[in-house]
Protein backbone atom coordinates (compact mmCIF):
# COMPACT_ATOMS: atom_id res chain seq x y z
CA UNK A 1 0.00 0.00 0.00
CA UNK A 2 1.18 3.45 -0.46
CA UNK A 3 2.76 5.60 2.36
CA UNK A 4 -0.18 8.35 1.69
CA UNK A 5 -2.88 5.65 2.33
CA UNK A 6 -1.37 4.35 5.74
CA UNK A 7 -1.02 8.21 7.32
CA UNK A 8 -4.55 8.58 5.79
CA UNK A 9 -5.79 5.87 7.16
CA UNK A 10 -3.78 6.50 11.05
CA UNK A 11 -5.33 10.08 10.78
CA UNK A 12 -8.74 8.52 10.57
CA UNK A 13 -8.63 6.05 13.30
CA UNK A 14 -6.76 9.16 15.28
CA UNK A 15 -9.94 11.30 14.68
CA UNK A 16 -12.27 8.24 15.60
CA UNK A 17 -10.84 7.98 18.76
CA UNK A 18 -10.69 11.32 19.94
CA UNK A 19 -14.11 11.54 18.87
CA UNK A 20 -15.15 8.75 20.95
CA UNK A 21 -13.63 9.98 23.99
CA UNK A 22 -15.32 13.51 23.55
CA UNK A 23 -18.36 12.17 23.39
CA UNK A 24 -17.84 10.10 26.95
CA UNK A 25 -18.79 11.52 29.81
CA UNK A 26 -14.87 12.12 31.33
CA UNK A 27 -13.70 15.13 33.26
CA UNK A 28 -11.35 15.91 29.98
CA UNK A 29 -11.55 16.35 26.96
CA UNK A 30 -8.67 15.08 23.66
CA UNK A 31 -7.72 17.73 22.36
CA UNK A 32 -9.03 18.95 19.21
CA UNK A 33 -5.80 20.17 17.93
CA UNK A 34 -4.49 16.56 17.07
CA UNK A 35 -7.49 15.95 14.87
CA UNK A 36 -6.18 16.15 11.60
CA UNK A 37 -7.00 19.13 9.66
CA UNK A 38 -9.33 17.93 7.11
CA UNK A 39 -11.50 16.95 9.99
CA UNK A 40 -14.58 19.01 10.43
CA UNK A 41 -13.90 19.95 14.39
CA UNK A 42 -10.34 20.37 13.94
CA UNK A 43 -9.98 24.06 15.48
CA UNK A 44 -8.32 26.46 12.48
CA UNK A 45 -6.40 28.26 15.30
CA UNK A 46 -4.11 25.41 16.26
CA UNK A 47 -1.04 26.31 14.41
CA UNK A 48 -1.58 29.89 16.20
CA UNK A 49 -2.33 28.59 19.45
CA UNK A 50 0.69 26.21 19.53
CA UNK A 51 3.07 28.90 18.27
CA UNK A 52 1.81 31.33 20.62
CA UNK A 53 2.37 28.39 23.10
CA UNK A 54 6.22 27.84 21.91
CA UNK A 55 6.53 31.19 21.87
CA UNK A 56 5.84 31.61 25.44
CA UNK A 57 8.34 28.86 26.64
CA UNK A 58 11.12 30.60 24.84
CA UNK A 59 10.37 33.25 26.13
CA UNK A 60 10.06 31.70 29.68
CA UNK A 61 13.43 30.04 29.22
CA UNK A 62 15.20 33.35 27.46
CA UNK A 63 13.83 34.80 31.22
CA UNK A 64 15.64 32.20 33.12
CA UNK A 65 19.11 31.96 31.44
CA UNK A 66 21.89 31.66 34.11
CA UNK A 67 23.77 34.53 34.31
CA UNK A 68 26.96 35.16 31.95
CA UNK A 69 29.15 36.80 34.13
CA UNK A 70 32.53 36.65 33.27
CA UNK A 71 35.01 35.61 36.05
CA UNK A 72 38.51 37.99 35.99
Amino acid sequence: MPKDFNLLQNELHQDKIIEHVNKLNLTWKADHCKLSKHHPHHDPHCKAKKAAARNAIHQKEANHKPSEAKHV
